[in-house]
């Protein structure tokens, strides 16, 4: 945002930038709590539509990436709040992420997520550090809620798993 805003500074455009939705004190507030992730999510979904609204706003060279999106990809993330996440996953073919998308079953990725969609993260922690066993082990045993992070390529899912 600050870059974005630094980027704009003395063009008429400036005025028009909407708001970064402001951050919540940790201690003040609980950062797993369901109702808050959604806020949160909402919050950050609705400043970035209005961000990408504003002409010369993508030109800049560090809003996509800021946006999650960078080489033809996009970062998702999906908040998990119960045991079964409407997804399975399957091994990897993409180098350094041990584990794709290869199902979607409903749940709250039933409308972002596509087969193929590289799982990256897990509550920030990256996947690229993890074996396919561990991924599944931590998805499996993190306590709920939890934010899972998925690379997407624009346009549809990436077809990196194995077909098994």
């Amino acid at each position: 945002d600050d870059q974005v805003r630094a980027a704009l500074q003395g063009h008429h455009l400036y005025s028009s930038l909407p708001r970064c939705p402001r951050k919540e004190i940790k201690f003040l507030t609980d950062h797993t709590d369901p109702g808050f992730l959604e806020d949160r999510r909402a919050g950050l979904e609705s400043y970035m539509r209005r961000l990408i609204g504003v002409p010369h706003v993508v030109r800049i060279p560090f809003t996509l990436p800021f946006l999650g999106i960078a080489n033809q990809m996009r970062e998702i993330s999906v908040v998990f709040t119960t045991k079964t996440l409407g997804i399975t996953v399957t091994r990897s073919t993409v180098q350094d992420y041990p584990a794709v998308v290869e199902h979607v079953n409903g749940g709250p990725a039933a409308d972002c997520l596509c087969p193929g969609d590289i799982v990256s993260k897990v509550n920030g922690e990256p996947a690229s550090s993890m074996s396919f066993e561990e991924l599944v082990s931590l998805i499996q045993r993190v306590p709920r809620p939890f934010v899972g992070h998925f690379l997407q390529m624009i346009g549809g899912g990436t077809g990196g798993g194995d077909g098994g």
